[in-house]
């Protein structure tokens, strides 16, 4: 599992959009760059036609997996991003076509905007394959649990990591708590404790998580639901607002997990003080053997100011100093980063922010993300970056 940090650019795949790679493994892990429905010379491949979207995604993803020895089986994650929920029945069968019987955790959104112009979906996923004599990739529904809705299971074991899919509020799919968010959030981390109790995990265990909200504005009294489950542990995190595919759900999140056994290294949360005081019920990074996961940053002074005003440059910039200043608390570098995920107020943004990801990344390039959001957890916020990074023999 814990072989070398490798990129991965796959020749008939269109460059991906910014400094980044198709994928990046990580020892048994690979994380691919979020894909979309384009062709080799990176052309729009059915306009206006969902399926034909969907198909083409799927072939990019089939075609980046096979690059490093891998299939749709071997995925743990994958992560749907819809310009509108209503094309979900669109995704499900292409999903049961190129997965068939094996299914991966999954997280279905809304979101502003994407990267592309006419692209309608883009999809963000890794995968596990273990090397001779590593812990075997297992699928697992909790007892009781309802079939879910869509292609998916519920959790992915690999060895002491797990992913949980977004967990909704109740085990049949039911919306507890009406229009109260805390309500639905305490629903919700309950059905998640069920789920860590399936895999003899509990929140200690987590290394972090992603909120979805449908109206940012609610993190507060979602936090203290947070606190209330966490208790003195704190997970990596990033919020941010979304639209979600079942009506009159509010909330919803998903989770990376990590308990080690046979005296690998213990789950360690980060927290710089020269940094800002964290918002809401989270560390500035978890490293979970030799993962770390760090949450969401922003463009902010250790006083909370905001830097660089409306200057999306600026705010980039600050934006990755402080997550540098994480990775050196960690010993590792921006070398070390196998997924940056890039969260944009503005999807034009993208083109601006590319060479101040270059300047911080040098000629190292991750798997990367970019999804535009309506609204982040504080106004002025213009960029939001979490990542996950790798390093061998970090985490002992």
């Amino acid at each position: 599992m814990a072989g070398p940090r490798r990129e991965i650019n796959v020749d008939g795949l269109a460059p991906p959009p910014g400094h980044s790679a198709h994928a990046v493994a990580a020892g048994d892990f690979c994380f691919l760059a979020s894909s979309g429905p384009y062709d080799g010379k990176g052309n729009l491949v059915g306009k206006g036609d969902m399926a034909a979207q969907a198909r083409q995604t799927c072939e990019n993803i089939k075609t980046a997996l096979a690059a490093n020895d891998m299939a749709f089986g071997d995925i743990i994650d994958f992560k749907v991003s819809l310009l509108d929920c209503n094309d979900r029945p669109a995704i499900n069968p292409m999903r049961q076509e190129f997965f068939g019987e094996p299914r991966s955790a999954s997280t279905l959104v809304g979101v502003q905007a994407l990267p592309h112009p006419g692209a309608r979906l883009e999809v963000d996923a890794f995968a596990y394959k273990p090397a001779s004599g590593g812990p075997p990739r297992e699928e697992i529904v909790p007892p009781g649990f309802a079939t879910p809705l869509s292609h998916y299971t519920h959790i992915v074991k690999c060895g002491d990591y797990a992913w949980l899919a977004a967990v909704s509020n109740d085990k049949d799919w039911n919306i507890i708590g009406g229009d109260d968010i805390a309500e639905q959030a305490r629903a919700t981390l309950t059905n998640m404790k069920n789920k860590l109790n399936a895999i003899d995990m509990d929140f200690e265990d987590i290394s972090s998580v992603i909120v979805y909200l449908t109206n940012v504005d609610d993190r507060q009294k979602v936090n203290a639901v947070r606190e209330e489950f966490f208790g003195e542990h704190r997970p990596a995190s990033t919020l941010f607002e979304v639209k979600l595919a079942v009506p009159n759900m509010n909330v919803e999140i998903e989770a990376a997990c990590y308990k080690p056994s046979g005296g690998a290294p213990k789950r360690k949360e980060i927290r710089l003080p020269h940094l800002n005081e964290p918002i809401s019920h989270y560390t500035d990074a978890v490293q979970a053997g030799d993962f770390l996961h760090l949450a969401g940053a922003g463009p902010w002074t250790g006083d909370l100011e905001l830097v660089g005003g409306d200057d999306i440059v600026a705010q980039c910039d600050k934006t990755l100093s402080n997550l540098g200043g994480i990775l050196k608390a960690a010993n590792m570098d921006f070398g070390d980063i196998v997924k940056a995920n890039f969260y944009l107020l503005d999807i034009n943004d993208q083109e601006k922010i590319d060479p101040v990801r270059q300047k911080y990344f040098g000629h190292a390039r991750p798997a990367s993300h970019v999804l535009g959001i309506p609204k982040f957890a504080l106004p002025g916020m213009r960029i939001e970056i979490d990542a996950i990074a790798y390093k061998p023999g970090s985490g002992g």
